[in-house]
């Protein structure tokens, strides 16, 4: 599952970096290329041999390790949806487009190596190091025009996106059983997809208001509510209900 999520992220990098190619056509063509050849990939995937019966459960939604897995998700992909929707007009004031596509297509290497390494690791606490990664590697991007602490800055920010994806995914997997874990998938995805939307929101109105250098106050935000939820003292075992 950490690999998929890698490839879920590393998408994510790949879809702005393809405008590198330049002009209109170019970028549509090239994803059409790309969704041809994710078909026939998946086409060439043998079904299971055994078929494992997945049920909703509802009584996922209140144990506390599923929603540090969702706050730990929500803060991988706002960070996600910050490097997308909100860096690209930074990086333009030194770079070309061509120069900031291949720049994301090495951060998605980084966020895929990352999240795959990450997958033999104890879910906690990379979560917890993500934080620092981050936070760190976005502010850093946000506060300076220097093209050499951009590609630091934006290595480590891959490398905190990719343990946090896992993290977050790991951690949902220690709180609820895989046969019961539909509902609780579905809703933790779907809280996902809320960051990603709004990193660009927070990231975007604080770039205007106090300028790229307060780029690092959305991620920060974020990473305090997650760290809160884990360091919340549990009433129970780990992962048990919030009640």
């Amino acid at each position: 599952m950490s690999r998929v999520f890698a490839a879920y992220s590393v998408g994510g990098l790949v879809g702005p970096a393809l405008g590198a190619i330049g002009g209109i056509r170019g970028p549509f063509a090239a994803y059409l290329l790309l969704a041809g050849i994710g078909l026939l990939a998946a086409r060439a995937v043998s079904a299971p041999v055994k078929r494992r019966v997945f049920e909703p459960d509802r009584a996922a939604l209140r144990l506390r390790g599923f929603w540090v897995a969702s706050a730990g998700v929500l803060f991988a992909v706002l960070g996600l949806g910050i490097v997308e929707g909100v860096l690209p007009l930074h990086l333009a004031t030194r770079l070309t487009q061509a120069e900031i596509g291949a720049l994301y297509i090495g951060m998605s290497l980084v966020v895929s190596a990352s999240a795959a390494a990450a997958g033999s690791l104890r879910p906690r606490p990379i979560l917890v190091a993500s934080t620092v990664l981050v936070v760190a590697g976005l502010a850093a991007a946000g506060a300076v025009t220097n093209i050499p602490i951009w590609l630091l800055a934006l290595t480590l920010a891959g490398a905190g996106i990719g343990l946090a994806n896992t993290g977050s995914l790991g951690i949902l997997i220690e709180a609820v059983r895989p046969e019961r874990i539909v509902t609780a998938m579905v809703v933790w995805s779907q809280l996902g997809i809320i960051g990603y939307l709004l990193g660009p929101l927070a990231g975007g109105g604080l770039t205007q208001s106090a300028g790229f250098a307060a780029l690092g106050l959305a991620p920060l935000a974020a990473a305090l509510l997650l760290l809160a939820l884990i360091a919340a003292p549990s009433r129970g075992q780990r992962g048990g209900p919030l009640t």
